[in-house]
Formats: structure tokens, sequence, C-alpha cells
């Protein structure tokens, strides 16, 4: 509903505008009238107004000082003033606080209704903008999970450098916690679901143990949970204030404990727990949650409700060369993502790294080389496959060595030989990405000479040559240099130059085979262009007998 108030010390004029508001083409349209600015700031407060019809000159309390009252409960609604005063200062006052009119009173109805349908429509305007923004703001919202467990996930599988991260990324996600400080990681893993229980179950399960541990432990820190599947959950900590000595052996076991206890009797689940007794730098999380992920599953299957420290010293460390490694070799659905979205300096950039990595493993870890040459042989013969592409390059590289990975040839060689298969790739598909812009290019313009005198609208074309438009201009300007709408009048200009010098056709039917919409165009735009008149062109261009 739309709802205006009309404001004047003539009663007179107020019921006169109060007639002339019910033409306005809005139904419901509420409209309401003072007399005073004590009766409209009594109106204001109690309804919510849209737009204001008010003499800008009242006793008590002129329109200017009403105008900032009204600012004040309702920002968002129109003033249109209307007045017998011309008075520049008024003007402009009222413009600055926001006044989308100035009438005088003897303007005639139709501009007042104008000017207040005007406010109407820029009122309704700002409306549908803050609908659209709370919802945006909505729906950022319910995906802040969504968010977190991208950026955890992106930072746990090494997916960003913590170098590059900084608070302000934590915050936009709202993830409580700092880059500045320590963080503790506890792994936590449902020990078994029952049969009945489905995936809905499950999640939910996960969000209430969360919560039991959340309200243990929430006095204390600051709490993160990722997961990647429903059971197995990884926890992140950071202390509220700073920790004293024995935090992690007073505190934090203890309420790991509770957390144990409180699962088993509300919910009916056993869960076990790992915890790194020790602080962890964020550059150090990814390995540690690793190793904590590890030392869970590791000789503990017949054992129930477990919780288990993990000191630094732990048998479940893993050398810091052969850590290091694990890490690279996880990150190979990079490598994957890098081919598939034709990332060229990432994917060697990841690959050196291994390729580096696995030149240095000392020979009791020679047993990962296998593991990585398999994989790298899987995930190139699965990228062939699903693209078609062994006919493609089987001339520029030996395809038969992809089928016996690991069984010839040195470390180096076999190295050699996927940098090499990766080389020929990404240079295939560059080549075939030109030879598929090259098309795009040559469609664009067979379309364009064909129908030069017809309609070549960017609509027009990008459903001919099976484009949308908005993309089919902007390739096209990238690979060209020049615009679409450019090319077309250069053509339409050659061709009209060609009928002037060859032909004995009038200027308007050149104007007409050119694709111009007027002969006066055709002149306008001929003369902007070349300096001189179509006459004056074939003139100058005549060939005498």
């Amino acid at each position: 509903m739309i709802s205006i108030l009309i404001i004047d010390d003539e009663p007179k004029i107020v019921n006169s505008m109060e007639k002339l508001m019910r033409q306005l083409p809005y139904a419901p349209l509420q409209v309401y009238k003072a007399y005073s600015a004590a009766e409209a700031i009594e109106c204001l407060q109690a309804e919510k107004i849209h737009v204001v019809l008010s003499d800008i000159k009242m006793p008590g309390i002129s329109g200017i000082e009403l105008q900032r009252e009204i600012v004040k409960r309702w920002p968002l609604c129109k003033v249109v003033f209307l007045t017998g005063y011309s008075d520049f200062d008024y003007v402009q006052s009222a413009l600055r606080n926001g006044a989308v009119d100035f009438l005088t009173k003897t303007e005639d109805n139709e501009t007042i209704l104008a000017a207040v349908m005007k406010a109407v429509e820029s009122v309704t305007l700002n409306d549908r903008k803050e609908a659209i923004i709370k919802k945006g703001q909505d729906d950022l919202r319910k995906a802040q999970p969504i968010l977190q467990k991208e950026w955890l996930g992106a930072v746990l599988n090494n997916e960003i450098r913590i170098s590059d991260l900084s608070q302000a990324q934590l915050d936009e996600v709202q993830i409580p916690l700092s880059l500045s400080a320590p963080v503790i990681p506890c792994f936590c893993k449902v020990d078994e679901w029952q049969d009945s229980y489905t995936l809905r179950d499950k999640l939910l399960m996960n969000f209430a143990i969360t919560n039991i541990a959340e309200e243990i432990l929430g006095r204390e820190v600051h709490m993160v949970s990722y997961s990647e599947e429903p059971g197995k959950r990884l926890w992140i900590l950071q202390p509220r204030l700073e920790a004293r000595e024995q935090f992690l052996t007073d505190t934090i076991q203890p309420a790991l404990e509770a957390i144990q206890e409180a699962c088993r009797q509300m919910l009916h689940l056993k869960i076990s727990l790992v915890i790194a007794l020790e602080w962890v730098n964020w550059e150090d999380l990814s390995s540690r949650a690793e190793r904590l992920k590890m030392a869970l599953s590791s000789g503990f299957r017949i054992d129930e409700n477990l919780l288990i420290q993990l000191p630094s010293t732990s048998e479940f460390n893993i050398r810091e060369q052969e850590e290091q490694f694990l890490h690279s070799v996880r990150k190979l659905s990079i490598l994957t993502t890098s081919l598939e979205e034709g990332n060229r300096q990432p994917f060697f950039d990841l690959y050196s790294t291994l390729r580096a990595q696995i030149l240095s493993l000392p020979p009791h870890l020679s047993h990962y080389k296998i593991e990585i040459y398999y994989s790298l042989g899987l995930l190139f013969l699965s990228y062939l496959n699903k693209w078609n592409m062994r006919g493609k390059i089987e001339g520029r590289v030996d395809l038969t060595r992809l089928y016996s990975i690991g069984f010839g040839g040195t470390d180096k060689e076999t190295l050699d030989y996927f940098s090499e298969l990766a080389q020929v790739i990404f240079d295939t598909n560059d080549q075939g990405q030109q030879e598929r812009n090259n098309i795009i290019v040559e469609q664009v313009n067979r379309y364009i000479h064909i129908h030069l005198m017809n309609d070549l609208s960017l609509h027009i074309i990008g459903d001919a040559v099976g484009y949308n438009p908005s993309y089919l201009s902007r390739v096209y300007k990238h690979l060209t240099g020049v615009g679409i709408a450019e090319y077309i009048l250069t053509q339409r200009l050659t061709l009209a130059k060609s009928l002037l010098k060859e032909s004995k056709l009038r200027v308007g039917e050149i104007a007409a085979k050119s694709g111009f919409m007027s002969e006066a165009h055709f002149f306008r735009i001929f003369k902007k262009t070349t300096g001189m008149t179509p006459a004056e062109y074939r003139d100058l261009h005549v060939i005498e007998p």
C-alpha cells in the first residue's frame, strides 16, 4: 500500500490536494491530512508514510525543519514541496535533505501528479533495493556454514598458503579464530551408528555432538568444526584468554571426557577423540590434523570411546620429509583440476614441487613413489578417456608408456615423461581453442557479409551462430581487437564506397543496399567517417571515359 501525507495550514489546499491524489493509479492508496506541523509529526509517529506533499512555510515550523523530522522517522520517505516561494536557499536546503521535487502552488494538476508519481517510484525502487539487500544478507547468513567449510577445507588440504591469508578473510566468513594465535586440533569420530540411522539422522547427530562440545568448551575456547563425512569431524580450538601453562591438561582433557559422557547419556552415541597435547601453529594445522586422523584409525579399531592424547613425540609422528610428501600426494586432485581447467602454470608449479620431493625421497620410502606414479598415470589416462584425446596426441607422445608406469626407466625419466605428456595436452588444448576461436570469427564475419543490408543486431547474430550475445561480443572483440558493431560499420562503408565508384545507383539506393537505416543516416555517417559527402566521394573517384 502507498501512503501519502498532505500538510498545509490552509484546509482548502489540503482538501483539494487530497482529491487530486485520489487520481493516482495506485491501489490500495492511503491519503492522510495534516493542517499543522504538530498534526503531521503525530501522523508520522503513528503511520509509515511513503510520500509527503507539504507547504514549505507554515506557522511555528518551516517545511525544511519538518523535513528533518520526517527523515529521522522515515529515512526513505520522499518529500514534494508546494510553495509560493521561489527562494533559492529554500530550494537548496530542501534538495540537500532529500526532497525529490520543489513546485510552486501555481503548477497545474498534471505537474503535481507527475511529481508525486516520481516520488512514489523512487520510494518503490528503494523498497525493492532494501528487500533485495535484506534477502542477500539472509542468503549470506544461510550460506555461512558452506563458506566456512570451503575455507577450512582449502586450509586443511593445503590449497591456500597460510601466509596469503588475512584476519579479514576469517572475519568475513565469521570464523571466530585469530590467525596470530596457535590452535588446538581435536579429531572426533562416532564409533558406530545405529543400523536404523539415515543420512539425515547422522547429519543431525553430527550437529548435536558439536553443540554439546560447544556448550562444554564454549566458556574457555573459541571453536569451529569441519567435516567431510558424517561421523568424522575436526574441531579447531583456540583459548578465549591467554592460556595457562597447564591449560591443555587441566582444562581441555577433562572437558573432552565430559563431552564423551554427555554424548553417551544424551545421544546414546559412543565417540572417540584424539587431541594433540601441544599448541599448533596455523602453518602446521593441516599436517597435525592428518596425524590425528591417522592416530584414530591406526590400531584401535577394536576399542570404542577412546580419548587419545597425541604428543609431538608419539609413535604416530611422521618424519618431516615424509609428512611433506604425503601432503603433496593429497594435492593430486588440484593437478586434476588444473588440467581440466587449462591452468598450465598452477599445474606445473605444483608438479615441480612434487617432482623435487619424489627425487629426494630416501630408499626406505620408495613405496610412495610407486603410489604417486600409478596415481599420475590414472590421472592422465582418465583425462584422455574423458575428453577422447588419445587420437589427437598419440602421434606427439608415446602413450604406451602410460600403461607401464613404474616398471621401467629411472625416476627422472618417468617424471620427465609425465611432464612431456602434460605439455602436449596443454598445447593440444590451446591449439584446439585457437581453432574454435577462428571458427567463431569466421562464422560471424560470414553472416555479416551475407546479411549486410539486413538488421544486424547483436542478438540476431548471436542466435545465428549459436552464442550468447554478450559473450559473443566480448570474445569477438578480444580475438580481433575490433567490436562487432565497428566491423559491421566498416563493411557497410566499404560496400557503399564500392557502389559509389562502380555503379550508377542513386545515393538512397546505395544506402539501402549497404544496410543503413536511411539516406540521412548514411549521409551523416559517411561524411563523419570520410570527411566528404557520398556525392563528393563519387565525383572524386569517377573514371573519365
